[in-house]
């Protein structure tokens, strides 16, 4: 898609060049004004703003829409190195620490994931004395609030309720 905009593009550009005739400035840019100059900065964000508006979307600044590029394509599981090649960057950790937010539904989406691995269940994380302890089911999950105190350990295993092998 993004090769036939830019061929299309190209026609375009060559139309303005041919209209413009001795007035074009050539240059190296891809995208130029009508005679062939640099575009400025703030054409490219009034333009930015005048579409925005018409589709009916908030306006923000045209940074921020690096940002949700980021965002945007590591929620939906674009590989870091992939995003990072597409905003420009050369460091991993400039794209991840500043250009990327966390989104909602996917800290939402991982909350549940940890439930499960967990099989915590809704009602039973605030225990507060020992008859509202609830065994552990068969098949379930050892790991729960009550039974892991404040002073124990909270190794991996514990947490996901891996049991020990029975010694022989």
């Amino acid at each position: 898609m993004c090769i036939a905009l830019l061929r299309w593009h190209r026609m375009r550009q060559n139309d303005q060049r041919a209209k413009a005739g001795e007035k074009w400035k050539g240059s190296d840019y891809v995208f130029t004004t009508r005679t062939g100059s640099p575009v400025e900065p703030r054409n490219v964000y009034r333009s930015f703003t005048r579409v925005a508006a018409s589709a009916g979307l908030r306006v923000i600044r045209l940074h921020d829409a690096r940002h949700g590029c980021a965002t945007l394509l590591t929620a939906a599981g674009v590989a870091p190195r992939v995003v990072m090649e597409i905003l420009g960057h050369s460091q991993i950790s400039i794209m991840m620490d500043v250009y990327t937010h966390v989104v909602q539904d996917t800290q939402r989406e991982a909350i549940s994931h940890m439930d499960r691995l967990l099989k915590r269940r809704p009602g039973r994380s605030d225990c507060r004395n020992e008859s509202q302890r609830a065994p552990p089911e068969p098949g379930g999950a050892l790991w729960h609030p009550c039974r892991l105190g404040r002073s124990r350990s909270m190794a991996p295993a514990r947490l996901i309720g891996v049991r020990k092998r029975p010694e022989k």
